[in-house]
């Protein structure tokens, strides 16, 4: 079993262990807490700077386009002036035209060009392969966007008409112009596209070129974006990328597919004109600022996004491999704190815990010592006990005896009464025969008198057994008091004990007294008898005249009587003695019993102090 003092040491150790726990717990909870609050609050900032400068890098993409767009109205208003190209539509000079046409469009870069005369005929394409219904459709298409621009027209020096638009094309469009291997053609595509009127001498109209620039592969802008800031950039046709940089992995092509956008997103922009938002391009996690297309009917076309990684930014992991290094750091402290603290509630403890024992340790020796003096009484008790028992026993059995022989002395008193009636009749009968006898009349009466005398004696000895009977009585009382307070006070049994034992002396000795005094009266009894034989032999003569002597016998039969009749009361004081005696005797054995008990009890209270003794750690002595 265990000690109480290491008990204590390890009550003490554990509850530090836990407090100091508690207290890293709440601690860290409460610094992770306000961390991540702190993180959240900076995250949210720095955020809200990215879409500013997402913001500003999607205008300076469009500034791009701007200048592509500026490329493209050049190159028309280049074809306008031309000399070359006004001379090759007069002469009807077509395959040079195109030609022309064809290594213009290589220079400036341009995807696609067209030369109409006045009624809107193609004269010359570039690619050579687009079709010339298609192209013709174009033509329709301008001349619709120059009556939408209506004064908004730009005259150059020489005074020809240009006007730029923004075109939504159809895959088949794009299939028919040539450019249906261009990224996202299969869903349609965006270009930039400027007219304007080639005009003779005479400022006459003779034709009309129209130059354009299509968004579906145009990356070079976005290209220029991300070399300049890191971010990647992507044109869409509602949710189709057809246009994009700075999402390639190892000179491996982005899937295009792993671009797309959702329909969500597509409307908050187009409802919005400008949406700030978090998209999921090519596998990650970006923070991108989008702005619409529109047509130049007015009409959403597509998007301008440009983006950039979450993980570029490593905002939030800084933060919170900062907040954890901290708290690290702050766990790191509280667990070296409570090692000391432990260190020192250690001695503590083990001074603490002395201090508890050495007073348990006396009261447990206390207890042991009041648990050796019960059972030490107890068992003394239970002797006694046993002791008053077997005396009660045989008190009981020599009153049982002496009542027995009271009654044979009770029926002998009878039936000499009885003899004595008899006699007295027969000496009525010669009473006047008594004369010469009166002398031995005389020493029967006296001895008679005698008689009387131990009579009263007897009823002396009888008074003594009755008091006896009663102080006995009143001892078995005090005896069972005594038992009831026998667990406080064990000694008394022993004195009522022997107060016992000496009143049943008493009795016997009174009892032996009677017998003696009975035996003088059975011989003073007997030598009257034989007074009483002398005196027949002397009165065969004179019965007649022993009248006295009749009223003398007939006393004597009525002392007889009286003498019965006080053996008979000493019988039942003696077999009140008797029945004392089983009364006593039967308390004796409940005395022993509840000795036996006590004894139990203290043994038990003795287990128990030995448990407490092994929780103390030291054995007492």
């Amino acid at each position: 079993m265990k000690t109480i003092r290491f008990r204590i040491i390890v009550s003490f150790c554990a509850a530090s262990v836990f407090i100091a726990a508690a207290i890293g717990i709440v601690v860290s909870w409460k610094l992770s807490r306000g961390i991540s609050e702190q993180s959240g609050i900076l995250y949210n900032e720095m955020i809200a700077n990215t879409y500013d400068m997402l913001e500003g890098q999607s205008r300076f993409l469009r500034s791009l386009l701007k200048t592509v767009e500026d490329i493209v109205r050049s190159h028309t208003r280049n074809i306008c002036i031309s000399e070359m190209v006004r001379h090759n539509i007069e002469g009807q000079l077509l395959k040079p035209l195109e030609k022309q046409l064809g290594s213009s469009c290589r220079i400036t870069d341009t995807d696609y060009a067209f030369i109409y005369d006045s009624n809107g005929k193609l004269l010359a394409s570039h690619p050579k392969s687009a079709d010339k219904s298609a192209a013709e459709k174009l033509y329709a298409t301008a001349a619709k966007g120059r009556k939408l621009q209506g004064s908004k027209q730009e005259k150059s020096e020489d005074m020809s008409a240009t006007w730029d638009m923004i075109l939504r094309h159809d895959a088949e469009t794009l299939s028919l112009l040539g450019f249906g291997g261009r990224d996202g053609s299969k869903d349609g595509g965006i270009s930039l596209m400027s007219a304007g009127e080639i005009s003779d001498d005479f400022g006459d109209q003779m034709g009309i070129c129209i130059s354009g620039k299509l968004f579906n592969g145009l990356e070079a802008p976005l290209r220029i974006l991300h070399e300049d800031s890191g971010s990647s950039a992507l044109f869409y046709l509602d949710t189709v990328p057809i246009a994009y940089a700075g999402f390639e992995n190892k000179d491996k092509k982005t899937d295009a597919s792993t671009l797309r956008i959702s329909s969500g997103h597509l409307a908050e922009v187009y409802k919005k004109g400008t949406a700030n938002s978090f998209l999921t391009l090519a596998g990650m996690s970006h923070i991108a600022s989008s702005s619409a297309i529109k047509s130049t009917a007015g009409e959403n076309i597509g998007i301008i996004s440009v983006a950039i990684p979450l993980d570029k930014l490593n905002i939030r992991n800084a933060i919170l491999s900062g907040s954890i290094s901290t708290r690290k750091n702050l766990q790191y402290w509280i667990l070296g704190i409570s090692l000391m603290a432990l260190f020192i509630i250690v001695p503590i403890s083990y001074l603490i815990a002395l201090k508890i024992e050495r007073p348990l340790r006396n009261i447990v020796k206390g207890l042991a010592d009041s648990v050796f003096t019960v059972t030490s009484s107890s068992d003394q008790i239970a002797l006694a006990s046993r002791k008053m028992a077997i005396g009660a026993s045989e008190q009981a059995a020599a009153a049982e005896q002496s009542s027995a022989s009271l009654n044979m002395m009770t029926e002998s008193s009878k039936s000499t009464s009885d003899l004595t009636l008899g006699t007295g009749n027969l000496m009525s009968e010669n009473i006047r025969k008594s004369v010469k006898t009166v002398k031995l009349l005389i020493d029967l009466t006296e001895n008679i008198k005698l008689v009387e005398n131990d009579s009263d004696r007897i009823r002396q000895i009888i008074s003594t057994i009755e008091g006896i009977a009663f102080q006995t009585n009143l001892l078995s009382l005090n005896a069972a008091i005594e038992a009831a307070r026998a667990g406080d006070a064990g000694s008394g049994f022993a004195i009522v004990a022997q107060e016992v034992r000496t009143l049943a002396k008493k009795t016997s000795e009174a009892a032996k007294n009677t017998q003696g005094l009975l035996n003088i009266t059975m011989k003073r009894v007997s030598e009257s008898a034989v007074s009483v034989k002398a005196m027949n032999d002397d009165f065969e003569g004179i019965i007649r005249s022993a009248t006295n002597m009749g009223d003398k016998s007939k006393a004597i039969t009525d002392a007889t009587k009286d003498l019965a009749r006080s053996i008979e009361q000493i019988n039942q004081g003696v077999f009140e003695i008797d029945r004392v005696a089983q009364e006593n005797a039967a308390n004796t054995e409940e005395f022993a019993n509840s000795s036996d008990q006590l004894k139990y009890e203290a043994e038990r209270l003795k287990q128990y102090i030995d448990e407490l003794t092994a929780m103390i750690g030291r054995r007492l002595n």
